[in-house]
């Protein structure tokens, strides 16, 4: 970051010390919370006080200050969805804090809205954040995520306007906002950036964390001057759950079954417990816990479809893959939110998340091939995988919110990490096994009459289920290394309160800076046997697993090899086995010799500098922020065979933004938005490296080269959106370029 700029910084952290005790004596404050009436906390609460028409909104607690208050008698009046308006009478005095605790009542039938049950209620607390917040803004509340069958955070946020998902098996896993790529989205927890634990990707996998960890989850679609820069499509926030007016004590559990593969059992627990501690219940704590666990059966065939040889347009299936895949997928983690108020108008916290997924699992393969003309030389194949990929993310911050009469000071210290153990093909080792045969009898059966469900003869599944003619062929060995990376990040920002006439407003300026590391350790290990016509053969490691009703009968399911009885063997017999031999002259080399391997470090700085104003209706927010991005990485060098290959690159950005909220009603439940924002996406660390990777999924195969000098791409956005309650309409365009 440029000197100048932290020279401006410091200026306005000075004017905060030398101005705030000579205004204190001329204005006051007003402070308290919004709540039911059941003190439960309405956080997004719109409050308005009169004269002078500054607009307020309580936060996740339903807590709300008023600073710059000059001396006098106000009414301060509130509205929330779903319940009735509440005016009073509030004195301002001199260098004193006013409180005004308001507790709003339900509304009546005769208003025709009805709030009942908690669900409503956590859908009534998300219209009133995103009706009050200055950006376009989806809220999804915890009520709602627990009332639904959410497995992970992705599983909730595809259930928002304008999301959709990536799923794997069955899981939702990245989110795509606005369709734009799930690179161009970017994950925060209560505004920590969190980085992603999979190697050469910035994009986070949601299904790592357990969808009742959080609070609420917030998508921003558009950007503002305080938020990072680095979210083209949008930005995903996991809000921690807090302490509020009132105890908390909830518990969960549920459990239940699949039929497939002999029944797999699923069950999943949790709770949560919280309060406000002490005398003034000035000490705030509250912890959470959850664990899922889901045994998954997958019957899968997967045939290669063409057209019959010498036919024109006779159907048929050349091969067939018969695959049994049994997953152990473990979720776990736990939060922690803890605050202490200092003051009505000062406070500390620390909110910390940690989350854990196996995704272990056995797959089971057998491969048969048609034989136009018997016999033939396309012989059937058998192998086993065993996948162990464990990925982990955790978050911790530190900060605190001070109000010096018409100052706001905000500052916050974190660190966050996400890591992935075993990331080489998903966490994927594999054993094969060769036909002991040189032809085969098998051929597609001409008699199918569901070319959904493609059948063979009899020849094909006596031969590829005979565990005696399958012989030992290489042990794929993944498992090895991991991908990690560590952010620490450190924030502050200080806003002035002012009055323009009977408009209120504030303008903030602030400091950004993060550093990451991120590195690829990963290697595999390819081993033989040494003398490959002597090898075991597959009935020596068969599998207690039967699966008698493979995919609904349809198909037998044969015998299968052990993952685990092969490794022993292995362990027990290592001088049998080599890394040269056979097919394994090619393996990819051992620890410091996978040219997909790479460290970066990265540097981001950021200051911005945002106004925003209030005019009766109208509420005009504007800012530009400046992030600086820096470069350095550490390649493998194929010259060398080693990790020692050095890059760096640097680049500024500018990014400007601007919105306007219109009110079109008295109480603000309906509103016009018209969003400005410039974002910018940077680079994977796969292409800042000058790694050379290959992606053999393609045809023909993908090669990428990096280069530690590219630049990120950057979009701008506009948004025109219309909201009425809980009606939303949204229309958006991003246009993108890319720099190199």
């Amino acid at each position: 970051m440029p000197k100048f700029l932290r020279s401006r910084l410091l200026t306005v952290f000075l004017c905060v010390l030398a101005l705030a005790r000579p205004v204190a004596a001329q204005t006051g404050t007003i402070s308290g919370t919004v709540t039911d009436e059941n003190h439960g906390a309405l956080p997004g609460a719109a409050g308005i006080l009169n004269p002078g028409n500054i607009t307020v909104t309580s936060d996740a607690t339903g807590e709300y200050t008023i600073s710059n208050v000059t001396p006098g008698t106000y009414t301060l009046s509130f509205s929330y969805i779903g319940f009735s308006p509440l005016s009073t009478s509030v004195a301002v005095k001199a260098g004193e804090v006013a409180h005004v605790n308001a507790a709003l009542q339900v509304a009546s039938r005769a208003q025709e809205i009805v709030v009942t049950a908690t669900r409503a209620h956590g859908e009534a607390e998300a219209i009133n954040q995103e009706k009050t917040a200055d950006n376009v803004l989806n809220v999804l509340p915890a009520k709602v995520i627990t009332s639904l069958p959410n497995a992970n955070i992705a599983d909730a946020v595809g259930r928002l306007p304008s999301v959709t998902l990536e799923r794997d098996e069955g899981e939702g896993k990245h989110v795509q906002i606005r369709g734009t790529e799930p690179r161009l989205a970017n994950l925060t927890i209560d505004g920590v950036e969190v980085p992603s634990p999979e190697g050469g990707v910035r994009q986070v996998k949601l299904d790592t964390i357990p969808a009742d960890l959080v609070d609420a989850v917030q998508i921003n679609k558009t950007l503002q001057a305080n938020q990072n820069g680095d979210a083209i499509g949008g930005s995903v926030n996991l809000v921690t759950k807090k302490a509020g007016n009132r105890p908390t004590a909830s518990v969960y559990g549920l459990g239940g079954f699949t039929p497939i593969a002999n029944t797999r059992s699923v069950y999943e627990f949790g709770g949560t417990v919280g309060d406000r501690l002490g005398v003034q219940k000035r000490l705030g704590v509250m912890v959470s816990g959850s664990y899922d666990y889901n045994a998954r059966g997958i019957d899968d065939i997967e045939p290669v479809p063409g057209i019959l040889p010498g036919t024109t347009f006779t159907p048929y299936d050349s091969s067939m893959a018969i695959r049994e895949y049994l997953y152990d997928r473990k979720r776990g983690g736990f939060g922690g939110s803890f605050d202490y108020r200092l003051s009505d108008t000062s406070n500390l916290y620390l909110h910390t998340l940690f989350s854990q997924f196996n995704d272990d699992g056995d797959r089971y393969e057998w491969g048969i091939n048609d034989n136009g003309g018997m016999p033939g030389s396309a012989v059937p194949a058998f192998d086993t995988e065993i996948r162990n990929p464990h990925f982990r993310i955790a978050s911790l911050s530190v900060g605190g919110n001070h109000t010096i009469n018409t100052f706001v000071w905000n500052w916050q210290l974190a660190a966050s990490r996400a890591s992935m153990q075993n990331p080489i093909g998903g966490g994927e080792s594999h054993t094969l096994f060769a036909y002991t045969g040189s032809t085969s009898n098998c051929q597609y059966d001409a008699a199918t009459t569901n070319f959904f469900l493609p059948q063979f003869t009899p020849a094909c599944y006596a031969e590829a289920y005979n565990p005696g003619t399958f012989q030992l062929f290489q042990i794929q060995d993944s498992a090895h290394g991991q991908t990690a990376q560590l952010n620490l990040e450190a924030t502050t920002s200080v806003a002035k309160i002012y009055s323009v006439g009977s408009h209120s407003g504030s303008v903030e300026a602030g400091f950004y800076i993060r550093n990451a590391h991120k590195f690829d350790d990963s290697y595999e290990i390819d081993y033989c046997p040494t003398n490959a016509k002597a090898a075991p053969l597959l009935n020596e490691f068969l599998s207690s697993f039967k699966n008698t009703n493979y995919y609904g009968g349809h198909y037998q399911l044969g015998p299968a090899a052990s993952w685990e009885k092969v490794n022993s063997y292995f362990q027990a017999n290592r001088g049998l086995f080599d890394t040269v031999s056979g097919p394994c002259s090619s393996q990819t080399a051992p620890y410091g010799g996978n040219s997909n391997n790479f460290d970066l470090v990265e540097r981001v700085t950021a200051g911005y500098v945002m106004n925003s104003i209030s005019f009766d209706r109208f509420r005009l927010v504007a800012g530009v922020r400046f992030e600086g991005t820096s470069d350095d990485t550490t390649s493998f060098d194929s010259t060398t065979g080693t990790l020692s290959f050095k890059g760096h690159g640097s680049y500024v950005d500018v990014l400007p933004s601007a919105s306007l909220r219109i009110r079109l009603d008295s109480l603000g439940n309906s509103a016009l938005r018209i969003a400005y924002a410039r974002g910018l996406s940077r680079p994977d660390p796969a292409f800042l490296t000058t790694a050379t990777a290959v992606d053999n999924s393609t045809t023909p195969p993908t090669v990428t080269t990096g280069n530690p000098a590219l630049r990120g791409s950057m979009a701008t956005t506009s948004i025109f959106s219309t909201n009425a309650t809980s009606i939303r309409w949204e229309q958006s365009k991003a246009v993108s370029s890319t720099r190199t």
